[in-house]
């Protein structure tokens, strides 16, 4: 968005308009409309960004840019642009824009959206944090944050009293101790299979996410059946060898799918 679409925006918000608020600040009567073919000086800006109590970056791009770069470079943490952009599922292209600070335009909510998912660091950069930097109100999200913590998970913070807020904030603190978890086992997983423990061998090439994936996968394995009847535990174990391969050769295929989308947009 223009600087005087921002400006025009943030008026209808306060309930006033750009003739008004020029005048009001004097520059006179609709000085602030000729701001996209002369860019003002940075007082006038600083004028405006005082009236409405917003920051210059709010007036100038529409959202907080320098805090959502900052943000943004927190959640990649150490990865480099090409591991974040396959943890994420985010083009590489838009992870080096905000790495880097190549651009000054809004990210789509969608982005926005991948990025708190890939969050590990929830107790540092929460998703509500998050949002308003990018310059999306909680109502725009279009989900409800207690929509994924799980039913009995949810029950047990309803006995314990808790608000929304505190909810959302205990399960991203549930979440990033999960994926710790997950990050601190690099070869294995231990599958818990009526009562016996199998360990199951992770590609190298599998990512946290995959991992915390994969442990899902196993969690939701359901009781296999053939002609009506369990089938024995030695047939059970050779079905759920075969079945984790298929899960991690189409994890790979995946990978390697988006991998070659990027190369051919390249």
């Amino acid at each position: 968005m223009s600087i005087v679409e921002n400006i025009k925006r943030l008026s209808k918000e306060k309930g006033t308009t750009i003739p008004k608020l020029g005048m009001e600040l004097g520059f006179g009567n609709g000085a602030i409309y000729n701001w996209d073919k002369s860019s003002p000086s940075i007082d006038k800006i600083q004028k405006v960004a005082e009236y409405f109590k917003e920051s210059v970056d709010v007036v100038l791009y529409g959202f907080e840019l320098t805090r959502f770069e900052e943000l943004f470079r927190i959640i990649m943490n150490k990865r480099t642009c090409e591991q974040f952009a396959n943890d994420s599922s985010i083009d590489l292209d838009i992870v080096e824009n905000y790495a880097f600070g190549i651009t000054t335009e809004k990210p789509p909510l969608d982005l926005v959206k991948k990025l708190a998912s890939s969050n590990p660091y929830k107790l540092i950069v929460d998703d509500e944090s998050l949002f308003a930097a990018a310059g999306y109100k909680l109502e725009e999200i279009g989900s409800n944050p207690l929509d994924d913590i799980p039913l009995e998970l949810l029950h047990h913070y309803q006995e314990q009293g808790m608000s929304e807020s505190e909810m959302a904030v205990a399960y991203a603190k549930f979440r990033e101790a999960e994926l710790q978890d997950v990050m601190n086992e690099p070869d294995t997983i231990a599958a818990h299979h009526d009562g016996e423990i199998q360990i199951n061998t992770i590609p190298d090439w599998a990512t946290s996410k995959d991992k915390l994936d994969f442990k899902k996968f196993l969690e939701q394995d359901a009781e296999l059946m053939f002609d009506g009847k369990p089938m024995s535990e030695e047939s059970r174990q050779r079905i759920l060898g075969y079945v984790e391969g298929l899960f991690w050769e189409a994890k790979e295929l995946n990978k390697k799918a988006r991998s070659k989308k990027q190369s051919d947009n390249t």
